[in-house]
């Protein structure tokens, strides 16, 4: 399923395996159309798991009892400063001729 929050229309995928058996080669288009990050994989070692998920495109070789979280990835942007704050960037200084 797909969760999209109503105010920034941001989406998360949700793939999930609730069976005892592997789904191998499950496909989800919505993959194939845009570049998804793995945010949360309950199948990971971390969680007890086995690293048995393997993505390729839009096909995903699901484990069984397994659940999938997929964000798009954000696209970087430049950001200005917070009011307030100071700015890391280098200020650049022209040269000055020197008075003699």
């Amino acid at each position: 399923f797909i969760r999209r929050s109503p105010d920034t229309s941001r989406e998360i995928i949700c793939v999930c395996n609730f069976s005892a058996v592997p789904r191998n080669g499950y496909r989800v288009d919505r993959l194939g159309n845009a570049t998804y990050d793995l945010i949360l994989n309950t199948n990971s070692d971390s969680y007890g798991g086995t690293e048995g998920v393997s993505i390729n495109n839009d096909a995903i070789d699901l484990p069984p009892l397994t659940t999938l979280w997929f964000a798009p990835q954000k696209a970087t942007k430049k950001s200005s400063p917070q009011k307030g704050t100071k700015s890391t960037k280098k200020k650049t200084t022209t040269a000055r001729p020197k008075v003699i």
